[in-house]
């Protein structure tokens, strides 16, 4: 069974949207021009996802 999928954008889900940006900032992305221009909340859940996975890859490398 293939799962299809829709991409949801700002106008449809506006707070999934503000809380993704929410947790960008939380991770020290301040809220900009590019951001903003982010209206795919997809794109927004998988730059956090990235960003969380540089942090971490950073934080394993000072470990060693």
């Amino acid at each position: 069974m293939v799962k299809s999928v829709r991409m949801t954008t700002k106008s449809e889900y506006p707070e999934k949207n503000a809380w993704w940006i929410n947790e960008l900032n939380s991770l020290g992305i301040k809220k900009d021009e590019k951001i903003e221009e982010l209206r795919d909340t997809q794109a927004l859940e998988n730059l956090t996802d990235d960003i969380k996975q540089l942090f971490i890859h950073n934080y394993r490398d000072q470990l060693k």
